[in-house]
């Protein structure tokens, strides 16, 4: 069952012998997964038991070989809630970074390497671990468009300089320069990959029983002819004689014309062998299918997959969904919240990785954390900060 280890356990390296108690009365122990988003840990524990006074706010808990940091305890009605998030998201905040420069044409991975070299606490999984555990980092995997990296050049990006930030707030900053990129951690090692999970083989037929599952399939933002524009909007008609490239899927669904601005590039065959990736089978977010959410539980899913096991389904790994017409759409799990000491059915959720909403969110995040800098404790905008603002320092 659960352990409960002093708050310190992972920076000191006491492993077992830091462990305070066994909290062998937890209830309702439940663990959300989410790609890009903290592993979140609850459980209750009976408020009449000698254990229930230890369980206070920081202290670290053990669940199936990885640590929470609990953010929060309620206690009343005979019972005590807890509340803990995975300590690579719950401390990785807390890892203050001075300043990291200007890096123009560098690969992630050396990039992260040295800007986190210097973070206590944390380990950078290297190359070979990753390709150990079947992922590769951001850039250097075969998922990534075939582009840049088909005569051997490396992936690279261009990195701004930024100064007063956190481990975390860096990484997202490195996946958001990127246009991809999913943080994969076990405790404190972590990494930035091209993409978690694996190939599952199974197959979920939306046509067949559909209790206890709710599906979505939307096509307002699907592209099946795409006129892609570069620098100066520049076309791709010097390679393929058109302006435009046509998906393989415009039988199945029509014309359905659109462009998207490439303007960093400007050379026309680059261009026109990322339009190309829009439309890959590799790609994941490609732009020429409609995009399907399927939620519900395992129960329900494991009346009507085949070629798996529907319970052993985690953030990242990639299923086939069948729609109602009989087209495959290799999809992806985002979350899936279980109870790994209870018999209780497990939700998960299909679909397409909103990684738009997911900055848009942590952006919004920012601001409130910037509004709270320069507010007083009655809400208001502090005198100084708008002086401040005036001069354009804020």
């Amino acid at each position: 069952m659960l352990e409960l280890y002093e708050y310190d356990t992972l920076d000191n390296s006491l492993g077992t012998d830091g462990m305070i108690a066994f909290l062998h009365e937890a209830a309702g122990v439940r663990i959300r997964k989410e790609i890009n988003v903290s592993d979140e840990l609850t459980f209750t524990y009976p408020l009449a038991s000698d254990k229930a006074k230890l369980i206070t706010v920081n202290r670290l808990v053990s669940c199936e070989g990885q640590f929470y940091r609990i953010m929060k305890v309620k206690r009343g009605g005979g019972i005590v809630e807890a509340e803990a998030s995975h300590t690579f998201f719950a401390d990785a905040p807390a890892v203050h970074i001075p300043t990291v420069a200007d890096s123009i044409g560098v690969v992630p991975y050396d990039l992260i390497s040295s800007a986190a070299s210097g973070a206590a606490g944390f380990k950078i999984l290297s190359r070979q671990q990753m390709k150990n555990a079947g992922m590769s980092w951001i850039g250097e995997g075969s998922l990534l468009r075939t582009v840049a990296g088909s005569d051997g050049e490396q992936f690279k990006i261009d990195f701004f300089a930024v100064d007063k930030t956190n481990l975390l707030d860096f990484i997202k900053t490195v996946i958001e320069n990127a246009g991809f990129g999913e943080i994969y951690y076990d405790n404190r090692s972590f990494a930035v990959a091209e993409q978690i999970g694996k190939q599952t083989g199974i197959r979920l037929e939306l046509s067949s029983n559909m209790e206890s599952v709710r599906t979505e399939t939307d096509i307002s933002s699907m592209i099946t002819r795409l006129y892609p524009y570069g620098c100066d909007d520049m076309t791709v008609g010097s390679v393929c004689g058109q302006n435009y490239i046509d998906s393989p899927n415009i039988p199945v669904y029509g014309l359905k014309s659109g462009y998207k601005d490439y303007s960093d590039y400007t050379n026309a065959q680059d261009l026109y062998c990322n339009a190309c990736w829009e439309f890959d089978l590799k790609n994941p977010d490609r732009i020429d299918v409609p995009s399907v959410s399927v939620d519900g539980s395992a129960a329900g899913l494991e009346a009507y997959s085949s070629g798996g096991d529907v319970f052993a389904l985690a953030p990242g790994d990639t299923v086939t969904v069948i729609d109602e017409a009989g087209t495959e759409l290799v999809e992806r799990v985002t979350a899936v919240s279980y109870y790994p000491y209870e018999g209780k059915p497990a939700d998960i959720s299909i679909g397409r990785v909103k990684r738009d909403l997911y900055f848009y969110i942590s952006q919004i995040a920012e601001m409130a954390k910037r509004y709270a800098k320069c507010s007083t404790t009655s809400g208001k905008i502090a005198a100084r900060s708008v002086e401040t603002g005036r001069s354009g320092n804020l």
